[in-house]
């Protein structure tokens, strides 16, 4: 009776460690699904390319997380929210009043886990034409399930300018 008694207990003991077990596995899952976090991701390009388009300092730099790099052609990597800001001052002075700006996400990919997450594009500035290229955004969940860009860089698809003679 005894010898019965030990075996329930080591199988009851044995069922609520297997149990607890497979809760904590299905408890790591995303809440988000990959679709929905790509979803999310592409929203957040899309608004990000029309402030882009538009100029708007403030909330181009609203899309950085804490922590963010930005890595532009011919600039050094912009490694805090105020280099990244004088960054985009830049890139924005640079092109001409009337060039039109126009961009594409064309892959989104979340990592299994569900926390990071990466997109790439092209952009191009016409009007007259002076620039086209591609980009590369490194997106990570934030605490309040938020996505901000943590990585960022882009770089043009036409040859260097020749050396200054």
């Amino acid at each position: 009776m005894a010898k019965q008694r030990a075996w329930r207990l080591i199988a009851l003991v044995s069922s609520c460690t297997g149990l607890t077990a497979s809760v904590l596995a299905c408890s790591t899952a995303p809440a988000e699904s990959t679709a929905e976090a790509a979803a999310a991701i592409r929203q957040e390009e899309t608004s990000w390319i029309k402030d882009l388009g538009a100029r708007q300092i403030d909330a181009t730099i609203s899309y950085y997380g804490d922590g963010a790099v930005l890595l532009a052609p011919n600039a050094p990597i912009a490694q805090t929210k105020e280099q990244i800001r004088q960054t985009w001052m830049q890139a924005f002075a640079s092109v001409p009043a009337g060039a039109t700006f126009s961009a594409e996400t064309s892959k989104v990919e979340v990592s299994r886990s569900g926390d990071l997450a990466y997109a790439i594009g092209t952009y191009a500035f016409a009007n007259p034409p002076i620039d086209r290229g591609k980009f590369f955004d490194v997106w990570k969940k934030q605490a309040d399930g938020s996505w901000k860009a943590v990585v960022s860089t882009f770089n043009s698809d036409l040859p260097a300018a020749p050396p200054a003679k």
